[in-house]
C-alpha cells in the first residue's frame, strides 16, 4: 500500500512539475491590461443589458437567466447581477487606477438608477423596456 501511495505522490509531484512549466508564460503589465479591457468591451457590449447584468449567461449568449429566463433589456438587482459586476468593475479600477474600468463601473451604476423605484428601492429585477 505505502509503494502505490509514494508512487502516486511521485508522479503528482512529476505532473505538476510539467504542467507548471507548460503554464509558465508570464503575461507583461501591458499585455494583462489590454486582455482586461478587451473582456470589459466584450462584457460591456456583449453581454449587458443597457449597463445591467443577469445571474448567468449561456456560451453563446443565447440563454440569459436571473431567477429565471431573461429578456435582452432585463437585468438583475440580486447578486450576483448588475451590483455585484459593478463591484467587480471598481475593485479592478482601485487595484489598476484604469479609466475604463471607472467608467465601466458608472454605466453599471446607471443601470441601478435608471431601475429605481419612486419609493427609492429596487424590485429584484429591472426591466429596462418593460
Amino acid at each position: 500500500m505505502r509503494t502505490i501511495v509514494r508512487f502516486c505522490v511521485a508522479v503528482s509531484f512529476f505532473l505538476c512539475g510539467i504542467a507548471s512549466r507548460l503554464c509558465a508564460t508570464e503575461l507583461t503589465e501591458g499585455e494583462a491590461v489590454r486582455a482586461l479591457e478587451k473582456a470589459v468591451q466584450f462584457f460591456r457590449k456583449e453581454v449587458s443589458a443597457q449597463g445591467g447584468y443577469l445571474w448567468r449567461y449561456s456560451q453563446d449568449l443565447s440563454k440569459r437567466e436571473g431567477e429565471g429566463k431573461a429578456g435582452p433589456l432585463t437585468a438583475w438587482v440580486q447578486p450576483p447581477g448588475t451590483p455585484t459586476v459593478g463591484d467587480g468593475y471598481l475593485e479592478a479600477y482601485r487595484l489598476s487606477g484604469k479609466p475604463f474600468l471607472l467608467e465601466a463601473a458608472r454605466e453599471t451604476g446607471l443601470a441601478l438608477v435608471r431601475g429605481q423605484l419612486r419609493s427609492g428601492g429596487w424590485d429584484y429585477r429591472i426591466e429596462f423596456d418593460p
